[in-house]
């Protein structure tokens, strides 16, 4: 007996025309891939816009946010800090002074352009031929409510220069020590820039 070739189900989606035309374009996942990419830059530029607009409501300047936000991460690290030390057995109540490098470091979205200069020279029957690349950085601008404002890509906390413990059981070693190791675990900073008092 020979067997007889059944003809292969097709889908629901496959039967609409809709479809039919999309399996008929070449190159469908390139297709694909830019819609991808259009939508998620709308996404990101729609959110930048929110950001910033919130920001000229308040009206700070891009320095003043730097300071700002140094300052906030300062205080929520102590705050942190605080109360996981104060868990530590013997420790007691617990304050945190932190102090940083400097101010947070906003890393900008940057265009590059480059440009090529080439000369030739003819001394004596010999051709010397020079090029000189020229690189040229320019912040990507985009146009908000408050005017031309850079694309902010990446925020860059200070690093952590020194830190200050008064803890009411400091006076005992043992929990000095365990303030300690808990400082050095957490922030990774040498412990000669940690000071544990009581």
């Amino acid at each position: 007996m020979s067997e007889e070739k059944k003809p292969k189900k097709e889908s629901f989606l496959s039967k609409l025309p809709f479809f039919k035309k999309l399996k008929s374009i070449k190159n469908i996942e390139i297709v694909v891939a830019v819609l991808i990419i259009c939508v998620m830059f709308l996404i990101y530029f729609g959110t930048s816009s929110k950001a910033s607009s919130s920001a000229s409501t308040k009206g700070t300047s891009i320095a003043d946010i730097q300071y700002t936000s140094a300052s906030q991460y300062a205080k929520e690290l102590e705050s942190k800090l605080e109360k996981t030390l104060s868990q530590i057995q013997g420790a007691g109540n617990v304050s945190v002074v932190i102090t940083l490098e400097s101010s947070s470091e906003l890393i900008i979205a940057k265009t590059i352009e480059t440009t090529k200069k080439s000369e030739s020279v003819t001394d004596k029957g010999v051709t010397t031929k020079t090029e000189d690349v020229e690189i040229i950085e320019k912040p990507l601008i985009v146009s908000g409510k408050n005017g031309d404002e850079p694309i902010v890509l990446l925020e860059v906390m200070p690093k952590i220069t020194g830190v200050v413990v008064v803890a009411q059981g400091a006076t005992d070693v043992n929990v000095k020590l365990n303030i300690l190791k808990a400082l050095q675990a957490l922030l990774t900073i040498p412990s000669g820039n940690i000071e544990i008092l009581a």
